[in-house]
């Protein structure tokens, strides 16, 4: 995980830690704090509203966030928020992930065949060479169990029949400055996610975070002039964010 060891108020002088006094822009190579802290106009640090854990959690909950949403809709994108597994032999498990494809090699180093999927009643035929389920090494299978294990058919039994899968990245994973670190409030930039929507992750993690402030606000303070000041923000967050994605879903044909 990146350092979180900073002092929010050396970010921006202009700053103080937990007030909405006004901020400025981030610089490009920003962090997702920084970022975030822009956009909400306070700085924040392990005693604000939200605290740094809970912004990190934002921030996590904001790539899952978006890639489901974005793969509902567009689920021809699914190629880009993916990961692949290094060359198996056996049967190997990604857990909860969502399988996109499925490569085996045919007996030929890197000579690829794409694998067809199989329900569970079939993982006998597609061994029978008499069925017409009958998986051969030019038309491969592969199953996924209930706990995510990949078998693939058929199973691999020299060096140049292995297989790969590409799967959804479901593992919020930091791209810089420390790659392969959980992603989190210093991270500036993920893995296994498009550039072009990256900044949908500060623009989800800041709702999030005033919708936390307005609470303290209007439970615990009982502050109706700062929640007025901060309400119209939130709401134009959440509109931005949401016209994200309604921009790009399928447009419904009219009925007659």
């Amino acid at each position: 995980m990146a350092n979180t060891n900073l002092n929010p108020t050396d970010i921006n002088a202009t700053v103080s830690t937990g007030t909405a006094t006004g901020g400025t822009a981030p610089s490009p190579n920003a962090t997702f704090q920084e970022r975030v802290e822009a956009m909400i106009t306070y700085s924040l640090d392990t005693t604000t509203t939200p605290t740094l854990l809970q912004l990190n959690h934002f921030i996590q909950d904001a790539v899952k966030d978006i890639t489901f949403k974005w793969i509902a809709i567009k689920p021809q994108d699914a190629y880009l928020f993916q990961r692949v597994t290094t060359k198996q032999s056996s049967t190997y498990s990604i857990g909860t992930a969502q399988v996109i494809s499925v490569l085996r090699e045919n007996g030929n180093t890197d000579q690829w065949q794409d694998c067809r999927r199989i329900s569970t009643d079939l993982i006998y035929d597609v061994t029978d060479t008499q069925s017409i389920h009958y998986a051969s090494k030019y038309n491969p299978a592969y199953h996924v169990s209930e706990n995510g294990e990949i078998s693939v058919f058929p199973s691999p039994d020299a060096t140049a029949d292995a297989w790969k899968a590409y799967y959804l990245n479901v593992v919020p994973i930091e791209e810089s400055p420390e790659p392969g670190e959980t992603l989190d409030s210093q991270s500036s930039g993920v893995k296994y996610f498009p550039d072009h929507l990256e900044y949908l992750i500060p623009l989800y993690a800041s709702v999030k975070s005033l919708e936390a402030k307005l609470g303290e606000y209007s439970i615990a303070e009982e502050d109706t002039e700062l929640v007025q000041a901060l309400a119209p923000l939130l709401s134009a967050y959440k509109g931005e964010y949401d016209q994200a994605f309604m921009f790009h879903a399928p447009k419904q044909e009219r009925k007659s």
